[in-house]
Order: C-alpha cells, then sequence, then structure tokens
C-alpha cells in the first residue's frame, strides 16, 4: 500500500484567529537566529525547548532526540546508547519555482502551494503547486535537479479553487479540494518527466443535497488511490457534516447542529475507517469522529491530550504509517500566560484516545512564547520520517522540523531562510526524496503586494551523538 499524507483546509489553529489574525496550523515558537536570504550554511534546531521522553521511542536502545540552540538536549526514555539528531544543510541559494511575472501578479491561496515527491525520474524530482485566488488557476511544474525546472501547466476552475492535498501516484498528478464548489481532483498528466496542460481533467464528486452552498471546511486523504474526505457546509439551519470516498459517495454524518461540533478541523484514516477531529479553530473543545457509517460517527468524544484546568487540546496533524494507524502532533495549551507543549507519536487504534495523554503520544516540546506562532503545513511523509514547514506569526522566517515516524523529534524549527526588509512570508511546505537525503521546501512570499512562490534545496542527514 501506497501511504499518502492527510491534509484538511483551512488548517486548525493553534491560537484564537483574534491572536493569530489568519489560518493556520500550529506550533512555531521560539526564537531564531536570523541569516541572511540565500545564505549558504548547515541549519540548526533553535527556539522550542525539547522535553525529555522523545515520542514513541521509549525501549529502545537510541533516544531520537532534536537539538535546541535555545533550550538544550532533549532526551530521556531508553535504556541507553547515543542520540540520534537530524542535520541539514542548505544546498545553493534560494530560487523562484513561480515568479510573480509567471503567476500574472495573483493573489495566491497560502494553502495551496504545495510540494509532490514525485513518483519517477529520480531522487531530486518534485512538482511544485499553487492557486490564484483572483482567476482560480491552479500552476503546477516539475523542479528537477538543482533550480532547474520544467513547464508551467495550468487548469483553471469555472468557480473557486482551494487546494487540499497533492500526490503523484506514478501515471498522473493528482491535485486535490474544493473546486467550483465540490470535493474534486484535478488530473495534470505526465510528459517527459514534466506536466502537460494537454489531457488536464477534473474529476468531481458533487456537494450533498443538505448544503446550502459548497464545502466550507474539508478534510482529506488517499488510501493507495482512493480518495476519502469529510467536509463541513452549511445547510441553511445550522452547519451539515458530510463524509464519504472515492468508491461509494458522501453520505451525511450529522445536520442542523448550531454549535461547532460539526465543524472540520482535522481528517485522517485510522485503520482504512474515516477519523474526523472537528470543533473548535483554536483553544477550546476538539471532537473525535471515527468509523465507517454514520451510526459510527454519530458519537463525539473529547479529544484530551492534557487535563490540566485551564488547559486545551488540539489535533495539529497526521501522517499515515505502515501499520495502518498515523503520526499525528497535538499540543495542549494555556493561553494566559502562554503555556504550550508540542505532542507527537504513533496513534495505531483509536482505543489510544481512551487515555490520557493518549496513547503513543509524549511531549517533544515545549514553548513560552506566542508571538512565532504561525503558519504550519501539512505533515509530510518519508521514509519512517515525517516532517512540516512553517513560517512563524513574524512572517519573516520559514523553519523546517523532522521527526520519525514515531514521532520522536529530529530536528525542531530549524531555520531555512530569513526575509529581506520588504518582503513577507505567508505560508511554506516540504517534502522528502527517496532515503530523505533530497529535501525540498518551498514558500510564499509577497513584495510589494506582489506574490511569487520561492524553492530551498536541502541535504538532510542523521548522526548519533
Amino acid at each position: 500500500m501506497t501511504l499518502r499524507r492527510n491534509a484538511v483546509h483551512p488548517g486548525a489553529l493553534l491560537l484564537p484567529l483574534a491572536l493569530l489574525g489568519g489560518c493556520g496550523t500550529v506550533l512555531g515558537l521560539g526564537d531564531f537566529d536570523d541569516a541572511d536570504a540565500g545564505a549558504t550554511s548547515t541549519t540548526t534546531s533553535t527556539g522550542a525547548t525539547s522535553s525529555s521522553g522523545s515520542g514513541g521511542s521509549g525501549g529502545s536502545g537510541t533516544t531520537t532526540t532534536s537539538t535546541s540552540a535555545g533550550g538544550g538536549m532533549g532526551g530521556g526514555g531508553g535504556d541507553g546508547g547515543g542520540h540520534l539528531v537530524g542535520n541539514c544543510s542548505l544546498q545553493a541559494e534560494a530560487f523562484d519555482i513561480f515568479s510573480a511575472a509567471e503567476i500574472a501578479g495573483e493573489d495566491v491561496d497560502t494553502r495551496s502551494v504545495r510540494i509532490i515527491r514525485g513518483a519517477a525520474g529520480g531522487s531530486d524530482v518534485f512538482h511544485v503547486t499553487a492557486g490564484g485566488q483572483n482567476n482560480h488557476t491552479l500552476y503546477a511544474r516539475t523542479v528537477h535537479g538543482g533550480a532547474s525546472l520544467g513547464p508551467i501547466a495550468t487548469f483553471t476552475a469555472a468557480q473557486d479553487l482551494r487546494v487540499v492535498d497533492a500526490l503523484d501516484d506514478g501515471v498522473v498528478v493528482r491535485v486535490a479540494g474544493i473546486i467550483d464548489n465540490e470535493v474534486a481532483e484535478v488530473f495534470f498528466q505526465h510528459n517527459g518527466g514534466d506536466l502537460s496542460d494537454t489531457g488536464v481533467a477534473k474529476q468531481g464528486w458533487g456537494t450533498d443535497v443538505s448544503c446550502a452552498y459548497g464545502p466550507q471546511r474539508l478534510g482529506f486523504a488517499w488510501t493507495g488511490s482512493v480518495p476519502s474526505w469529510a467536509y463541513s457546509c452549511d445547510g441553511g439551519m445550522g452547519t451539515n457534516l458530510i463524509a464519504g470516498d472515492g468508491l461509494s459517495g458522501s453520505f451525511q454524518v450529522s445536520t442542523g447542529v448550531m454549535d461547532n461540533s460539526n465543524d472540520v478541523r482535522g481528517y485522517a484514516r485510522l485503520n482504512d475507517r474515516h477519523f474526523i477531529v472537528t470543533g473548535s479553530d483554536g483553544p477550546g473543545t476538539a471532537y473525535i469522529r471515527y468509523g465507517l457509517t454514520q451510526q459510527d460517527l454519530s458519537a463525539f468524544p473529547v479529544l484530551t491530550i492534557d487535563a490540566t484546568p485551564g488547559y486545551a487540546s488540539l489535533y495539529a496533524g497526521s501522517a499515515p504509517h505502515a501499520s495502518g494507524g498515523f503520526t499525528m502532533i497535538g499540543a495542549s495549551l494555556q493561553v494566559s500566560p502562554f503555556d504550550a507543549t508540542m505532542w507527537a507519536g504513533l496513534i495505531t487504534d483509536i482505543a489510544a484516545f481512551s487515555a490520557v495523554p493518549p496513547t503513543g503520544l509524549a511531549p517533544i516540546a515545549t514553548y513560552d512564547d506566542p508571538a512565532k506562532v504561525g503558519e504550519q503545513s501539512d505533515l509530510a511523509l518519508g521514509d519512517q520520517v515525517v516532517g512540516f514547514a512553517r513560517v512563524p506569526f513574524t512572517q519573516k522566517e520559514v523553519n523546517m522540523s523532522w521527526l520519525t515516524d514515531l514521532g520522536a523529534p529530529l530536528l525542531i524549527d530549524s531555520l531555512v531562510q530569513s526575509a529581506p526588509a520588504g518582503t513577507t512570508y505567508w505560508s511554506a511546505d516540504v517534502a522528502f526524496g527517496p532515503s530523505n537525503l533530497n529535501v525540498l521546501v518551498v514558500w510564499l512570499e509577497s513584495t510589494g503586494g506582489v506574490y511569487s512562490v520561492k524553492g530551498q534545496r536541502l541535504i538532510c542527514g542523521t548522526s548519533i551523538e
């Protein structure tokens, strides 16, 4: 079975919208050592303090930890041995993937900037997408070795375009999202190692009849090549929750709800069943729904990572695991005074959430500064690793974090790029090539109100310290 990452649009929030001022996903906190834009150097993990006890690695002889320049070395767990530490070197300078001229001065949807690991063509081949909000045009192109770029392929939607996720299945590159007010995929054909406009096609699954308008919040995942989803929509008399897949279509889970218990905040597949997180954008109550049928999904117990009074628990994303479970990142936090902990680990069964904290999750980093909270990508899946990119709330840095697929941190908040004066960063994504050696980080930036998408290649590895 080929594993694909899990995604949701818009992302869940670590803090309330009033604090963040926008949509994003979890934890980008701490202090950074600024570097000149485009500098070639070895990245170091800064800011977050690594908590003792690595997620998912207890009992082994080697404890996987992150090196934290601001907070020292994490550790704990295991029965001795060295620490497995991640390290990445920036390769040459950052480069344009979509220049301002190439995307026609478009306002770009932050969640549409995605990297797809190439299914063929070499270890350093990736595909990158970006979606225009004004002309509803999806741009896609291939990044070959170094900064070599293929031609741009495009697809223009009739009404709206909100990208949720993308993959290369070896036959076509598939981009999923809310397209023309329905759950849909766009297919780009391969053409001699690049992507082509020729034969571009769209497959839609409609919108449930109970929805007064199209989907509002969509969670999406693939099992092999079969897509599945959950979305919220306005039913006219409250919010409706819809789930489905590409084989049997959609069905109503719950309709006409006036609170936020039908608002999709996260989505994954757990042992080939829907795993849906609903609830509050920020600190508040998060609910878990699990199963295949409406009856299964009608129950929604509360997600609790930390039961300490005054602390909220949040689901922050997941990536599928070969066990049938998923590697999960979560957070527990108190808003004032600010205190947050990032948790990670492997979830193999829904019963894990009956425990507090959920079985398999462990703290991997703590934070005491909300100023760096920002937009985080969905978890990218590598070879027995996961990772994510983040733009802190300052919008002046791009950083990357890297964990084992058991949730143990290798590198946390590693600085990839600092913005020059007058430039603002909006969102970022990361993808791992085979053996995790070749890594590409991309980000959306604007200068003078004009958007472009840039990339930075890294060579990454691990060492025992």
